[in-house]
């Protein structure tokens, strides 16, 4: 029944709703950039070390996929398993 919802329903290809989200990512990513880059941000996280990294949700999946196969290759040849 909720699929019934317009805001809920899928998206068809390339139909508004699909145009809309792309755009409002676009748009939540330039944002969180935007805060990111900003003083206060970095006065909150460089003392700990941390750097902020924007970057696009493809970016930060490709990146994801790096540091995992790193770290699967590091237990694998340090012979780390889970308990």
């Amino acid at each position: 029944m909720l699929r019934q919802h317009p805001c809920l329903a899928r998206p068809r290809r390339g139909g508004p709703h699909a145009r809309l989200k792309f755009f409002a990512r676009a748009r939540l990513n330039r944002e969180l950039a935007e805060i990111a880059a900003s003083p206060e941000v970095r006065a909150i996280l460089e003392p700990d070390g941390s750097r902020p990294l924007a970057a696009t949700p493809a970016e930060f999946g490709a990146r994801m996929k790096q540091d995992l196969a790193q770290w699967k290759r590091i237990a694998v040849e340090r012979k780390i398993v889970a308990e």
